[in-house]
């Protein structure tokens, strides 16, 4: 698997920690509505698709999101990853065929 953003390659599991260690600036960390509503936002590099996340849903700890940046950016990081993997498997390093489909591979229950 190559990373997205520079030429470096490894496992899912290294890439994984490069991104997060690399490449941190590439997950926003924000507050939405004051320190008791923290979220992340990342992008694809190769689509629309954006993901934004609240974090520490009880809102408790206003610290929160200072104290625990490299853990919500290692969330949001796998989150890329999957997505890359789905849809653009090809710009990763990945054959098409290996790429797991999105939703963690769950039967659709419709």
């Amino acid at each position: 698997m190559n990373c997205p953003f520079c030429p470096h390659d490894g496992s899912r599991m290294e890439i994984h920690a490069h991104l997060a260690d690399k490449h941190p600036e590439r997950v926003i960390l924000g507050h939405h509505d004051g320190p008791n509503d923290p979220y992340f936002e990342i992008g694809c590099p190769w689509c629309e698709q954006q993901a934004v996340q609240s974090v520490n849903p009880g809102g408790r700890d206003p610290a929160f999101l200072q104290e625990f940046q490299r853990e919500v950016r290692l969330v949001a990081f796998d989150l890329l990853l999957y997505h890359l993997q789905a849809e653009h498997p090809e710009h990763i390093g990945l054959a098409p065929s290996t790429a797991p489909e999105e939703g963690g591979g769950e039967a659709d229950r419709t």
